[in-house]
């Protein structure tokens, strides 16, 4: 139990002489790397009088010799701002003068994979579409036809609207092909329908 008690107290001095040791380098750190402060003091270069107007009235300004007095006579200046700010001055972005003019040719514009798959589905459902009104016309002409009878066997053959017909046969431009009991199986335009008999 006292060993136990022992290795706290190490453990905790340690922490606390750590603690100390940290927050001495901290401080230190921050004494040392304080900002300096500002320094108002102007230059005599061409960039402080370019930021000025070129007129002999401001000249006085930039001739003074402590800032106090600058900054006392610019804020007497009431100059009103006459240009848009906002609008670039041509002085400083000359155009080039180019007279042969470059037409810019864009390169074709290449389907992408949902264009394809859009003119997969317009193209299977004007397919469908016409294949369905081609069906409904067919059924409307084959309504003129009327099974009569069948019979089954080694050949086959069906009544249909008073003529006998077998397998291969054509009437009114569909052809026979399957006779069952009661059933035949017409086609054209490779469209099958099936014709029943009445009862």
């Amino acid at each position: 139990m006292k060993n136990e008690v022992n290795r706290d107290k190490k453990k905790t001095i340690f922490l606390i002489a750590l603690l100390i040791i940290a927050g001495i380098l901290g401080g230190r750190a921050l004494v040392r790397y304080q900002p300096s402060k500002a320094d108002a003091s102007s230059t005599d270069n061409d960039t402080s009088k370019s930021l000025l107007p070129d007129n002999a009235m401001h000249q006085d300004i930039l001739d003074s010799s402590s800032p106090e007095r600058k900054v006392a006579k610019l804020t007497k200046i009431h100059k009103k701002i006459t240009r848009d700010l906002f609008k670039a001055d041509p002085r400083y972005f000359p155009m080039i003068k180019n007279t042969a003019r470059k037409v810019v040719v864009l390169p074709k514009k290449q389907k992408g994979i949902f264009d394809q798959v859009h003119t997969w589905v317009q193209q299977t459902y004007s397919r469908e579409r016409q294949r369905s009104l081609k069906i409904e016309a067919l059924r409307n002409q084959a309504e003129s036809l009327s099974l009569q009878s069948t019979m089954v066997g080694p050949s086959p053959s069906a009544l249909i609207n008073g003529q006998v017909v077998r397998i291969g046969q054509t009437i009114e431009g569909f052809k026979i092909v399957s006779i069952k009991p009661n059933t035949c199986v017409i086609s054209k335009d490779g469209i099958e329908l099936e014709l029943h008999m009445k009862q």
